[in-house]
Order: C-alpha cells, then sequence, then structure tokens
C-alpha cells in the first residue's frame, strides 16, 4: 500500500448492504467481527486512498511528427477530394458537348414527348406501281 496511510486508515469497517441499495458503515466490535442486527449481506471493507490520474506527457517532437504527419494525410486527402471533383465535372462537361453534337448534327428530327427528346423521321412512301408483266399462276 501507499507510505502516506495510517495503520488507522487500513482498519476494515463492517459494511452492510440493504435491500433498498443503501450501505451502512461500522467499526468493529472486535478484530474481524461485526455486530449486526438484522439480516442481510455483511462484509468487511478498507478505504482505499482516491486514485491520482497518471498523465503521460507527450514529448515536444512527437507531437510536431505526429501534427505534420496528421496535416499532410489531410492535405492529401482534400487533394484527391478536389481531383476526384474536377474529373467529374470534366466528364460532364464532356458529355453535354457530346449531347449537343449530337442534337445539331442530326439527320432526324427531334420532338419533344413529354420530358423527351425523341426522334422523329419526316412520313416519306415510296409510290405504288401496277406491274403488269405479273400473271398470277393458278393451279389447274
Amino acid at each position: 500500500m501507499a507510505s502516506n496511510m495510517t495503520r488507522s486508515s487500513m482498519r476494515p469497517l463492517c459494511a452492510g448492504f440493504e435491500g433498498d441499495g443503501k450501505v451502512t458503515l461500522k467499526n468493529q466490535v472486535s478484530p474481524n467481527v461485526c455486530f449486526a442486527t438484522r439480516d442481510g449481506h455483511f462484509g468487511l471493507v478498507v478505504e482505499s486512498p482516491p486514485l491520482m490520474p497518471v498523465r503521460k506527457k507527450i514529448s515536444r517532437w512527437k507531437l510536431a511528427v505526429g501534427s505534420s504527419i496528421g496535416a499532410a494525410l489531410g492535405a492529401i486527402l482534400l487533394g484527391l477530394l478536389l481531383v476526384a471533383m474536377f474529373i467529374k465535372v470534366k466528364k460532364k462537361a464532356r458529355m453535354e458537348e457530346m449531347e449537343r453534337r449530337a442534337y445539331e448534327e442530326e439527320a432526324l428530327q427531334v420532338s419533344m414527348v413529354g420530358h423527351f427528346r425523341a426522334p422523329t423521321a419526316s412520313v416519306t412512301r415510296t409510290t405504288p406501281t401496277i406491274e403488269y408483266q405479273y400473271i398470277p399462276h393458278h393451279p389447274s
């Protein structure tokens, strides 16, 4: 145990644990003997000193190296994000340009059907001609 604890603080106390969660502490009647006036759960307890939080000091160079690595990783991730956004914008612009060119160079007319552009062909039909040389063959 710690050297600053006195012998009297190391003496166990009688602890009674009641059903409602209440804990009662009393001195022992004699060494390792407790006096109880009712049924329940009992035990000997010793008060421990409060624990001091252990705080490890981080050296400045470790802090500087860790911060530099973290900043570099953050810059790399930000750069990757910017590159991905640039590529996405370029793809969208290229697709819009292809659609514009296809629309301008279209041989078919385009009509709007609802919210969609649909190609429409002009109405053309070959003119019918009567063929006089054709004689149907009837089996006799």
